[in-house]
């Protein structure tokens, strides 16, 4: 029997005789008529309109991948589907990831609050947010925002990486280690996570990555 995936997966062809020259004995199972194999039927594609909030999110995730064509289309569809659900916090982030591309960082910020005040661990939102807090020079905010991410994610180093930056311009050294050990303990081959601990364990401690 043929296998698919020849990295995982071993296939046994048990009607390989072990002795080819004697022919197995037919038992009352093999006798008995094989029940049919029921047919694919395809996936009945919907007749009704999409949903805008499906759309929306769709298209915002085309952006984030890189398709910046798309952003104004995809910013228009997350406004309407917000405008619905006020309350929607994945709806929210997208519209304020949108407005930070666009350099509106008051919108972009209101809009992250708001995605966060309807879910308090979407994290996308915190972590953005604590970019434009830190951006804007309010870098203890960013900390706050970035400590309950990464306590939640802890295996997402990049942001281990701007809490250790951040901790460091502070002036708290040790805190940024226990950071990159942590973020280490995870993802032990990341070099600039390991690079940064070096800096960070001279004389005198260097703030660089």
């Amino acid at each position: 029997v043929a296998s698919r995936d020849v990295a995982h997966t071993q296939a046994t062809d048990h009607r390989i005789l072990r002795r080819p020259g004697l022919q197995p004995k037919l038992t009352d199972l093999d006798a008995q008529p094989k029940p049919a194999v029921p047919q694919l039927a395809p996936f009945p594609v919907s007749a009704g309109p999409a949903d805008t909030r499906d759309l929306a999110l769709a298209w915002d995730a085309l952006v984030r991948r890189g398709n910046e064509q798309l952003a104004q289309k995809a910013r228009a569809l997350l406004a309407q589907a917000l405008q619905t659900n006020p309350n929607d916090a994945a709806v929210a982030t997208g519209l304020a990831y949108m407005e930070q591309k666009s350099g509106n960082t008051i919108q972009a910020q209101e809009h992250y609050q708001q995605a966060l005040r309807s879910d308090p661990g979407q994290l996308d939102a915190a972590v953005d947010l604590g970019v434009i807090e830190a951006q804007s020079g309010d870098p203890r905010a960013a900390l706050k925002l970035w400590q309950d991410a990464f306590r939640r994610a802890p295996a997402h180093s990049a942001i281990g990486i701007d809490l250790a930056l951040v901790s460091c311009d502070l002036g708290q050294v040790a805190e940024a280690r226990h950071y990159l050990d942590r973020v280490l303990r995870f993802n032990p081959d990341m070099a600039m996570a390991r690079q940064f601990l070096a800096h960070l364990n001279s004389q005198p401690p260097r703030c660089e990555p």
